[in-house]
């Protein structure tokens, strides 16, 4: 989904080539591309909380359970 914005993002970046002055193209391009990198991390803690769920005997890191690791930092990322 990240790289999918991303690429949303260049591809509106490049049609406002056309009407440079537009300045939807350039807002629209921005917020894809500033909001892109959200999904990948998502991504990368889910995976990291299955990861401990599953390779962890005790399911949990300092205390947090693997379940709730992904949550964490996925609202802290959002925040």
């Amino acid at each position: 989904m990240g790289a999918l914005w991303e690429f949303a993002a260049f591809i509106i970046r490049a049609m406002g080539t056309r009407k440079q002055q537009s300045e939807v193209y350039p807002t629209v391009s921005t917020i894809l591309i500033l909001l892109a990198p959200m999904w990948v991390n998502a991504f990368v803690y889910m995976v990291m909380g299955r990861m401990i769920y599953f390779f962890v005997p005790d399911q949990q890191i300092w205390g947090v359970k693997a379940i709730k690791i992904a949550k964490i930092f996925v609202w802290l990322d959002v925040l």
